[in-house]
């Protein structure tokens, strides 16, 4: 799982750094959303050629 890096400094420097684990969408809903963005702008296209 992926992390961001997260700095937490005060007036005299960097006092710590945390790790948080982010969250990453899975290939399948990667490829749904792709697939819904470009059934969007497939109908999109359309319209505008009044199909």
């Amino acid at each position: 799982m992926p992390q961001v890096r997260n700095e937490i400094y005060d007036n005299n420097g960097l006092v710590r750094v945390e790790f948080i684990e982010v969250d990453e969408p899975t290939a399948e809903e990667l490829v749904a959303q792709k697939e819904a963005e470009l059934l969007a702008l497939y109908a999109e296209l359309k319209a505008l050629k009044g199909e």
